[in-house]
């Protein structure tokens, strides 16, 4: 007599959806100031928050690629302790402020200034505005990963790395000419690496405990209206990131420890108005009627 046998293909992966998940937004306070004047609008808010959680992402994202934020933040590298990856969530951001004005020009007839101009000059000087948005936000969290090929605790999620002094982090700043030319997540590049040490088994490293860039924006928009026969021309003139600051994107930074010539190396920037971190200007002209 033969017995059948049944045979299963060993899965190269096996993704499923967190089994335990705790996520606590704490803390969120709004301030907002609001100022209006003839002709003119004033508007501050600012937002203190804070976000915590064990995965910020669903754990049947990515099961072959499960890095992020530098290291690993969407799975759990140790699932029968799953608090030791508890931490700030990768969306934390601490401090947000975001300002905007909009002010009418005082020039023209029935204005301030110009109130008697002739009907040319009026054409010109009159019916000018100008508003302005500004955003700006504390640094995202990142993540060091434990090494490029090694597996402490999980067989597929590397993890990150542990601190070599608990509690003591190396100081993040932009370096712009980093190693290899690079801009660089931290202040002194080369000595950053003395801070992080290889996780033992059952270990997963500290998590979203680092800070790299956040957002800055100024965006601009001047018009000028005319009124013509049944309605108005409104020409627009609009700026964003009016200064061409750059900030980089903690999502993309190279964090492997084994690699000295890119670690803490920046590879994108957080996109502005045209998907890339640059100064754009767009015109318009409209007629309402």
């Amino acid at each position: 007599m033969v017995r059948p046998t049944l045979r299963l293909a060993a899965p190269g992966a096996l993704a499923q959806g967190l089994g335990r998940w705790r996520g606590a937004p704490d803390r969120i306070r709004t301030c907002a100031l609001r100022l209006r004047s003839q002709g003119y609008q004033f508007d501050v808010n600012y937002t203190l928050s804070k976000s915590e959680d064990l995965a910020s992402s669903v754990e049947r994202g990515d099961a072959w690629f499960p890095q992020g934020m530098g290291g690993t933040s969407g799975l759990l590298g140790n699932p029968w302790q799953p608090e030791r990856q508890w931490g700030p969530s990768d969306f934390d951001i601490r401090h947000q402020l975001n300002v905007n004005a909009v002010a009418s020009l005082p020039f023209g007839r029935g204005k301030k200034w110009g109130g008697d101009a002739s009907n040319l000059v009026n054409a010109i000087i009159n019916d000018w505005s100008v508003s302005g948005l500004l955003r700006l936000t504390s640094g995202f969290p990142f993540n060091v990963s434990n090494c490029s090929a090694c597996w402490a605790t999980d067989w597929m999620i590397i993890g990150n790395a542990e601190l070599a002094t608990p509690g003591v982090l190396p100081e993040t700043q932009v370096t712009k000419d980093g190693p290899g030319g690079w801009p660089n997540a931290y202040a002194n590049p080369d000595a950053a690496l003395a801070y992080f040490r290889k996780d033992l088994p059952g270990e997963v490293g500290i998590r979203n405990q680092l800070r790299g860039d956040g957002y800055f924006t100024v965006d601009l928009s001047v018009s000028k209206a005319w009124s013509v026969p049944h309605g108005w021309l409104r020409f627009r003139w609009d700026t964003f990131n009016l200064t061409n600051a750059v900030r980089f994107d903690t999502s993309t930074v190279t964090m492997f420890p084994d690699s000295a010539t890119t670690f803490g190396r920046y590879n994108s920037t957080l996109a502005t108005c045209d998907g890339r971190a640059g100064r754009c200007m767009q015109f318009g002209l409209n007629y309402q009627f």
